[in-house]
């Protein structure tokens, strides 16, 4: 199988590199995926794994310049060319498939792909590897959850056995062997609760014996949407879904600096709508992707826990971006928004015995922190608190092209009631933020008054004054709901 070819038209190069094969420079371990398998797995399966892993492996080795982001990131912007061999060209060459390839890559990265796809001569493929018992039988699911280890896939595959009959495939993306253990750990307490009905594959995907230049990885949710997808083909899944909460998944951006590039669009309601696009021009019987959690709180993700028993097990699933500086002990930074979200959603709850401040490398609220750390803490704060104030203008006002993309991918619901979901979704956020900033400052009323807490922590900072919020600038012109392009 020839290589592919990654042109960065920026830079002006031209690099080759190949997928799995003999001399890979990206394994994707599809074999994992057939071994389990109740069937083969189509060609078309096999290609959409290939440029799923294609994708990830170009975004991750073209950096995207330095920590500058001058002229609101613009110099993040890339523009790539691929050529990729594939089984079937006369499906990937089709006008429509490419534009929603380049609509779904685009939107993910906010870079511009250009895609050309050539006859692959000898794909390698995954004869071999279908080792079923045969005493077994076939096992066929319902639905596939991708299962990251995190708070809310955990929390979603425990709601969807305890609730809803049927089998479930949890799919994990194995990149890191401190991630894979607690996913292991995860899914063997619900293997042991619900015996029978569970069937766990973690799909090895990452480079081959180079570091990630580029550790955004926006591109991520193709391939986790492909290895899904994949799955639910072979066991007759009809659902691939992605559960996280809402305020995660609209990531409205919490300051000027975060733009473009710099937010994570991995489960934003646009990314799923142009990815399912996408599966079912390329797939036969494709599943439908969607986010049961898509309207819910961290909060609320978390009363389901709660509410099926499975509180032990909170401490185990970590939520931290920041994976290679996670310790047996420090699970999680502190001061990343995943962090952040969690935290402020454990206090707002009776749970937090079930995740002790211990864990957090930086306490989120009373530790002290260095300029870099403080920054992304005090504006998520102040974000959320701000929100709380808005009215339904200024909310609009503020946050209208984000407005615009979610409402876009709910083409048959009307916008205003797409509009009037988001703006309550996000104030019951602001709601949960102020709730446990009330309550931090009464638990630490005395250290507060007598000045013994770091000045640089996040309560003490949040209650500076350089930190009271502005007030939000109105539009000029009056704001109509218009809101109907991504």
């Amino acid at each position: 199988m020839p290589d592919c070819v990654l042109v960065d038209h920026k830079r002006r190069r031209v690099l080759p590199f190949s997928v799995n094969g003999s001399n890979p420079t990206f394994r994707l371990r599809t074999e994992r995926i057939a071994a389990a398998a109740v069937r083969d797995l189509d060609d078309e399966v096999l290609d959409l794994l290939d440029v799923a892993a294609a994708v990830f492996y170009s975004d991750s080795e073209i950096s995207r310049g330095g920590d500058i982001r001058s002229e609101m990131g613009a110099d993040w912007h890339r523009h790539l060319h691929l050529t990729i061999p594939v089984r079937r060209p006369q499906i990937w060459c089709q006008p429509e498939v490419q534009q929603a390839l380049t609509s779904a890559v685009g939107f993910l990265t906010g870079d511009h792909f250009e895609f050309e796809f050539i006859q692959a001569d000898d794909p390698a493929g995954v004869a071999g590897f279908l080792n079923l018992d045969p005493s077994e039988g076939a096992f066929r699911a319902e639905q596939v959850i991708m299962f990251s280890g995190g708070l809310d896939s955990f929390s979603g595959a425990l709601e969807t056995l305890a609730t809803v009959p049927g089998n479930v495939i949890l799919v994990s993306h194995q990149s890191a062997p401190k991630v894979a253990a607690r996913q292991k750990e995860l899914a063997e307490y619900l293997a042991n609760r619900f015996s029978g009905r569970i069937r766990h594959i973690l799909v090895p995907a990452h480079r081959a014996g180079t570091e990630t230049r580029d550790t955004t990885q926006r591109s991520r949710s193709l391939l986790f949407a492909a290895m899904g997808s994949a799955i639910a083909c072979t066991f007759g899944a009809t659902a691939v879904s992605f559960f996280e909460n809402g305020i995660v998944s609209h990531n409205l951006p919490v300051s000027p600096q975060i733009v473009g590039t710099m937010a994570s669009r991995t489960t934003h309601p646009q990314s799923l709508f142009r990815l399912q696009m996408l599966m079912d021009l390329v797939l036969r019987d494709a599943p439908r992707i969607r986010n049961p959690y898509e309207w819910m709180t961290k909060t609320e993700v978390i009363d389901r826990i709660s509410r099926h028993s499975g509180e032990r097990m909170i401490s185990t699933a970590v939520s931290c971006t920041k994976v290679r500086d996670q310790t047996v002990l420090k699970t999680h930074c502190g001061s990343c928004s995943q962090c952040l979200d969690r935290r402020f959603a454990i206090l707002n709850t009776r749970l937090a015995d079930s995740d002790p401040s211990s864990r957090y490398e930086t306490d989120v609220l009373l530790g002290a922190r260095d300029k870099t750390s403080a920054v992304l803490p005090v504006e998520w704060t102040k974000h959320h608190l701000q929100i709380g104030q808005l009215d339904e203008t200024e909310f609009l006002a503020r946050f209208g092209t984000e407005i615009g993309r979610i409402v876009a991918a709910y083409p048959v619901d009307s916008g205003q009631e797409i509009f009037g979901r988001v703006v309550e979704l996000h104030r019951r956020q602001a709601k949960i933020v102020l709730q446990v900033l009330k309550a931090q400052v009464e638990q630490n009323a005395e250290a507060l008054a007598g000045k013994s807490l770091p000045t640089n922590s996040l309560l003490v900072m949040h209650l500076g004054p350089s930190n009271l919020m502005p007030a939000v600038p109105l539009p000029t012109t009056p704001v109509t709901l218009a809101l109907r392009c991504p």
